[in-house]
């Protein structure tokens, strides 16, 4: 009871309720102690604990695999990455059936918590060796070498994409914030549900970049917004929406969809990148 209060609340609001509500009155240290050694159990515990998919109602034909990371500063060790990670299975349609989510504090270290995640990637695809497996991640580099190894086809999310194209709308109206949220919306719109949406997006950058009134501030956001979705557009072309996942849709997208073993895309700056899928 402790330790489940004590992961919803901060200690002295722990102490006060055992005392106020349970007759029970405890020094907060003990409590702290108390709450630090059942985790250190759960976390000692929980490589070897593995979860269990429940019986879904439909055939699984596509996991989505998502991996970030944030820094955090910890007073001893400096800056550290806490990580999350999740597996979403879908059904043909496109309707997510079940997701599963894992975690890691900036103690526990980032080594250890891609090899749980690998070892739960091996337990599904163990299951669903049929399926479509997709990575969706943001920017970061590492992500990416990580998801290659485990999925056909590489995606960055859509809040992540659409923030490249927000470090850009700047250039489009400097002096009129309305105009400029506009064609925001409009882009972000037309990356969405668009086609090709991305390559024109990128031309359009290009050549806002080539007008000579922006001044330095304007132009460094944008040069910035610029370098970054030339490195990674070939992972956020715009096929369809998310159903198209599906095996049986991808099957009539192939001249959309390519997988990680395809072709360089067609940009020079591009070289040797893989083409990916864009999720909202």
């Amino acid at each position: 009871m402790v330790a489940h209060q004590c992961a919803h609340a901060a200690s002295p609001q722990v102490e006060q309720d055992l005392a106020e509500n349970h007759g029970r009155v405890v020094a907060r240290s003990y409590l702290q102690h108390l709450a630090e050694a059942v985790g250190s159990v759960v976390q000692a515990q929980e490589e070897a604990w593995e979860y269990a998919i429940p019986p879904l109602a439909e055939p699984i034909t596509s996991v989505a695999i998502g991996l970030d990371g944030t820094c955090l500063l910890l007073c001893q060790d400096g800056y550290r990455q806490a990580m999350v990670g999740s597996m979403s299975l879908y059904d043909a349609q496109g309707e997510r059936q079940y997701t599963l989510y894992l975690g890691a504090t900036p103690e526990y270290g980032k080594g250890r918590f891609l090899a749980r995640l690998e070892r739960e990637i091996a337990r599904v695809k163990a299951r669903y060796p049929q399926a479509r497996y997709v990575g969706v991640a943001d920017g970061a580099p590492e992500n990416w070498r990580f998801l290659e190894r485990h999925t056909t086809v590489q995606v960055i999310d859509f809040y992540h994409a659409s923030g490249y194209v927000a470090a850009a709308a700047t250039a489009t109206s400097p002096h009129d914030p309305v105009q400029r949220r506009a064609w925001l919306t409009q882009r972000c719109h037309q990356l969405k549900h668009v086609p090709g949406a991305a390559r024109a997006l990128l031309t359009e950058m290009q050549q806002l970049a080539d007008n000579p009134a922006l001044t330095a501030a304007v132009q460094k956001q944008l040069d910035s917004a610029l370098t970054i979705s030339i490195i990674t557009i070939p992972r956020w072309i715009m096929p369809a929406v998310w159903p198209s996942i599906g095996p049986s849709a991808l099957a009539s997208r192939k001249r959309l969809v390519r997988p990680s073993s395809s072709s360089a895309c067609a940009n020079p700056a591009c070289a040797g990148r893989r083409r990916g899928l864009l999720l909202s």
